[in-house]
């Protein structure tokens, strides 16, 4: 297998693109107008054909539950200031906020005026229960009056967008002015004190819109899951027909990871698309800051036009709620010390949770709106273990639905391994691991009773995914709908005597990942794919189904065309890592796992462990010890301390500062492969530290000019000679660089044998009189699987 990597000039700016609808004739984002004495912070209107309304106000028609305040802006005491009325609206509760329309010119044509709404509680946050209202658009006219009038009714969500069209496209000329006014009656508050805002109003005309054919995501995450848990991962003992089925007709991933083996972490990679080191998130920590909270993958999908909905344990703190995220969210409790895995219903009734998240999921695809695709992701709290329980049925309390499951059988063996135990260091031996394989795992009777009450926890998970497949496949979504089945991160299950995960092993970091797309060919399904996958990976992965860029700070990769089976582009490693501070007991660390090696530096304690994974894939014995890797163990820290160089922080994200990134990786920075490879000059030299090397280049590649240790592998010397040196001996590399801009000629190359030892590798710029002004450099890398 290889990898072609080609430079080539740098990418411009990207622009979301908004959903197909009318083309603008005028529109409002609510940006810093005032209304009423009181400025919103989201409220200003943008003219094209249409002048300047001015100050516009909220009118009470039959407000509910009045606040006793006076003032016709509602303070939402979010970041954008919505433009909202002061009082509930709840059931029947009526506003309505009237926009004069003087035109500029002669003529608009008007056939439609769309609505971008958000719900609100008395407190000024986000609502987090689904309400739905009524909206109307009125159109008059000074001289005419009533020129048409379109309602929609029951328009559900917490948020979202609503398109009221006239009977026909309306002709406006300026002999008189007009008046629209847009009304609002709420129809189902299941509570009292909701108020529901604008974020922004369109009017236009426009063709019928295109159907918008992209596809469907269901996302389902499971929440502390081993991938060798699962039948399709070869466990003798667990039924799980359901996603078995989804790997046979999909794509099932062997070695995927996670970043960070802890679900508050993980879970903000997931939605970020960065590692810690980056959102800086973890228990204790404060939130993932807002330059990354607004490049979540729902906002993202969300601003393209998909519907977004959350379902279960959400588990993350972010720079706003989650409702700011998803159009839908539905938060199911149910794994903590203190909170039931049985959810009591309204019918006086207890619930699993998995049970109930699969209820909530078949509510919200039941209410798709035809066209209108949507990402829902479904997360469950099972398999994850009630924190300090130490019988069976307390600490994985299953459904009904696993009942009588498991009851006699042979159980596989975890690895327990005591002696292994009993030779680590004392931090490891003291650890959370440890303390917490004393509730479940310490005996033989324990661990029997608790791995098959895990097992049929899985078990309830696979019947509440069939539930959700079958309403997929009654409403007719299936043939358009790619489900994704995965887990936050590992479990030790008892293996190493331990039961947790946080640290640098497999059980911890591995995790299943099954892709399953019912538009691939069926030579592509059924496959078992070896490429690297990560947490981090979401987020590209589901933006390139709906047609959208990953956002600026992304450091993941769109593993779309492994899926597809258009490339067998894989990295060669990942960064990986665990800062979590609240607890003593669990030891700080970072490291790389490559297709070899596995090293982790536990910082803190100065203690390094390398496995080779090729000849001692269970992971027992520490390399790091042993004299004659060190060689190795030199290289795969210069590899850390190169993620570290090249990852941002989270101070740096919070300062606005640039990107540098190696997402492959590929030893390319994606700095300079997308923003300035392409567009230096040949032969120029700016060397303001005397170093003999272009502060330019030093500068492109984020580290500082004066500093030669932190220069990166790639670097550009002032006479644009090219230099790449890869972490990992090996490998069979061929470099080339050319002049020409376009075409395949007057390409140099240079092979490296398959004994190259990892140096510097240097070639010449092209000879004078080539084409000036441009260069390309590619590299073809035989990674193997």
């Amino acid at each position: 297998m290889t990898r072609e990597i080609t430079t080539l000039l740098p990418i411009a700016s990207l622009l979301f693109l908004a959903p197909a609808m009318a083309e603008s004739i005028a529109s409002t984002d609510f940006t810093n107008r005032t209304v009423s004495g009181k400025t919103a912070g989201n409220l200003n209107w943008t003219t094209n054909g249409v002048a300047d309304p001015g100050e516009l106000t909220w009118v009470a028609e039959a407000p509910q539950q009045s606040s006793g305040s006076s003032d016709a802006l509602f303070d939402t005491g979010d970041s954008a200031g919505h433009f909202a009325p002061d009082r509930n609206i709840d059931n029947e509760g009526a506003w309505s906020v009237s926009i004069p329309l003087v035109l500029t010119g002669p003529q608009l044509e008007l056939s439609e005026v769309t609505l971008d709404w958000r719900h609100f509680n008395n407190s000024g946050n986000h609502q987090t229960a689904d309400r739905s209202a009524d909206w109307t658009a009125t159109l008059t006219g000074s001289a005419t009056g009533l020129i048409d009038s379109t309602t929609a009714t029951g328009v559900s969500g917490l948020s979202g967008t609503c398109q009221l069209s006239f009977s026909s496209t309306l002709t406006l000329d300026d002999s008189e002015t007009y008046t629209l006014k847009i009304h609002v009656v709420g129809t189902n508050y299941p509570s009292g004190g909701n108020n529901t805002a604008l974020d922004a109003i369109s009017i236009g005309s426009s063709d019928p819109a295109e159907p918008d054919t992209r596809p469907n995501i269901l996302f389902l995450m499971a929440d502390d899951q081993r991938s060798d848990t699962l039948g399709c991962y070869g466990h003798p003992v667990v039924q799980t027909p359901v996603i078995d089925n989804l790997a046979a007709q999909g794509v099932r991933f062997t070695n995927a990871f996670v970043t960070t083996p802890i679900c508050a972490a993980s879970r903000a990679s997931v939605l970020t698309g960065v590692t810690e080191r980056t959102h800086g998130y973890t228990f204790g920590m404060d939130a993932v800051p807002s330059q990354l909270d607004a490049l979540s993958y729902p906002k993202l999908l969300g601003a393209s036009g998909y519907r977004t909905g959350f379902i279960g344990k959400y588990g993350v703190s972010m720079a706003t709620t989650a409702a700011s995220h998803f159009d839908s969210v539905q938060q199911v409790a149910g794994y903590a010390t203190s909170t039931p895995y049985f959810i009591l219903q309204d019918d006086g009734s207890y619930r699993h949770s998995t049970d109930v998240c699969a209820d909530k999921a078949i509510e919200f695809i039941e209410s798709t709106t035809p066209g209108q695709p949507f990402c829902l992701s479904v997360s469950f709290n099972a398999p994850h273990a009630r924190d300090g329980a130490t019988v069976a049925e307390e600490s994985y309390p299953w459904p009904s639905s696993s009942d009588g499951l498991y009851l006699t059988g042979e159980l596989p063996d975890q690895g327990l391994n005591e002696s292994w135990f009993e030779s680590q260091p004392a931090f490891v031996q003291n650890s959370i691991n440890r303390n917490r394989f004393n509730w479940r795992w310490n005996t033989a009777e324990k661990y029997d009773s608790h791995l098959r009450a895990h097992l049929r926890m899985i078990t309830g998970i696979d019947t509440a995914v069939g539930n959700i497949l079958a309403t997929l496949e009654s409403e007719g979504l299936a043939d358009n709908t790619i489900i994704i089945y995965t887990a936050d991160n590992g479990l030790f299950l008892g293996a190493r005597g331990f039961a947790g995960k946080w640290n640098h092993y497999e059980q911890a970091l591995r995790v299943p990942l099954i892709v399953y797309d019912p538009r691939l060919p069926e030579q592509s399904r059924g496959r078992v794919e070896s490429a690297i996958a990560l947490n981090i990976d979401f987020s590209p992965t589901f933006l390139d189904w709906a047609d959208e860029p990953p956002h600026a700070y992304c450091q993941g990769v769109s593993l779309v065309p492994v899926i597809e089976d258009r490339s067998e582009t894989t990295r060669a490693d990942f960064f990986c890592e665990h800062h979590m501070a609240t607890n003593s007991t669990i030891p700080k660390w970072r490291g790389v796992r490559d297709q070899r090696y596995v090293y982790a530096c536990y910082y803190e304690e100065d203690y390094e462990y390398l496995h080779d994974i090729r000849t001692d894939p269970d992971q027992w014995v520490n390399l790091a010890l042993d004299p004659s890797y060190q060689d190795v163990l030199e290289q795969m820290r210069e590899r850390c301390d190169a993620y570290q160089a090249v990852f941002q922080t989270r101070e740096s994200v919070a300062a606005g500062e640039t990107l540098v990134v190696d997402s492959e990786p590929d030893g390319l920075p994606d700095f300079w492969e997308t923003k300035h490879f392409g567009s230096l000059t040949r032969n120029g030299l700016d060397d303001a530290d005397g170093d003999g090397s272009s502060d330019l280049s030093e500068a492109l590649a984020g580290t500082d000019p004066n500093d030669a240790g932190s220069r990166p592998m790639l670097r550009i010397d002032p006479d644009l000679t090219l230099a790449y040196s890869p972490y990992m001996p090996g490998r069979i590399l061929t470099l080339e660089h050319s002049a020409d801009p376009a075409g395949e000629a007057a390409w140099s190359v240079a092979p490296l044998s398959a004994g190259y030892d990892g140096s510097l590798l240097e070639f010449d710029a092209p000879a004078t009189g080539a084409s000036t002004g441009f260069y390309r450099m590619r590299i073809t890398d035989p990674l193997g699987k």
